[in-house]
């Protein structure tokens, strides 16, 4: 008898989560249909590489000027291959690549690629904007 009682009510709470699960998607699809809802798709300004794991602190530099400046910024400290970069550069929007070689920055500079276009040209610290 008990048993009999404990599956009645789990079957009961199941149909009534099955109808809140379905309310909520109904409310979600009204709302995306309407145009109700943000957009809340990532968007990150730049995304920093080091090219050398020596590096990682001059990306980490990079990365806090930009901070600094009031732009988003993804920092990538892992030595991943530059394939996987790219991918994550496009994963999350990012406009710009900025990849920090030993030759750039020793001269004070880092590469910068703009991703919409493809350009890709070498940039001072200070002009770094």
């Amino acid at each position: 008898m008990i048993l009999v009682g404990v599956f009645r009510r789990q079957r009961k709470l199941r149909g009534s989560v099955i109808i809140w699960s379905h309310s909520i998607w109904l409310t979600t699809f009204f709302h995306i249909e309407k145009g109700l809802l943000p957009d809340l798709s990532l968007q990150i300004e730049n995304i920093v590489c080091a090219l050398d794991v020596d590096l990682q602190g001059a990306a980490a530099t990079v990365a806090r000027i930009l901070r600094d400046k009031g732009q988003s910024v993804d920092l990538v400290l892992e030595n991943k291959p530059l394939k996987w970069v790219f991918k994550r550069a496009s994963r999350i929007n990012a406009q710009r690549l900025i990849l920090v070689g030993s030759s750039e920055w020793q001269r004070g500079m880092v590469g910068v690629k703009i991703l919409s276009t493809g350009e890709q040209n070498e940039v001072k610290l200070d002009d770094l904007n």
